[in-house]
């Protein structure tokens, strides 16, 4: 309404804010998806789109789950890799015990584009995994799971946690080369800590 009292003559994506402002949310979909069809206005129409479905879905996550699962799958059909909705939606799915189709999320956003985000949940979720598997002393898929997890990043806890899998599994051998490849990636992490703290 502003940008129609000042300019004059209010965008497409003028309205569909304007729309969203007053949870006109129909309304404003209709008239962002308008606007995405205008090159000039396509990436922030696209985004402020996706963030609409993410902002209904953070409201209704504490009532109604499924809403807001619905809610942030739609931000993923609007952009399969915004941030806020794949992270949003991922947790979700964790929170709920659904480790299966938070990862299928995951690999979803990564198969449809470039996924900047798609890296750092992966390996959340592949270390709620693999923490899962050795508590319930599945030793084989806990490896498997943190050995892929130090694929995707490693880190110093994770590859003690390789060598104490393959002690569970009775591999002692296989446990003392992980612990001496180990060594470096720790030396490291505490060195950086040093100086972080002297400076």
């Amino acid at each position: 309404l502003l940008a129609l009292l000042v300019g004059g003559c209010a965008t497409t994506l003028d309205k569909a804010r304007d729309a969203r402002n007053i949870g006109e949310y129909d309304e404003a979909r209709s008239l962002y998806e308008e606007a995405m069809a205008e090159p000039k206005m396509q990436q922030t129409a696209r985004e402020e789109l996706a963030q609409m479905y993410v902002d209904r879905a953070a409201a209704a996550e504490s009532s109604n789950k499924r809403e807001a699962e619905g809610e942030y799958r739609q931000a993923l059909v609007v952009d399969p890799v915004f941030a806020p909705a794949l992270t949003g939606l991922v947790r979700l799915l964790r929170d709920e015990g659904r480790i299966k189709d938070a990862r299928l999320a995951i690999d979803g956003a990564r198969k449809s584009a470039e996924c900047p985000t798609c890296n750092r949940l992966e390996l959340v979720v592949l270390l709620e995994e693999a923490d899962a598997a050795a508590k319930a002393e599945q030793w084989k898929e806990a490896l498997t799971r943190y050995a892929e997890a130090q694929e995707v990043r490693p880190q110093p806890a994770v590859a003690i946690s390789i060598v104490q899998a393959h002690i569970a599994l009775g591999a002692h051998a296989e446990a003392v080369a992980a612990l001496q490849s180990a060594v470096p990636m720790m030396i490291e992490a505490d060195t950086n800590a040093a100086s972080n703290f002297v400076a």
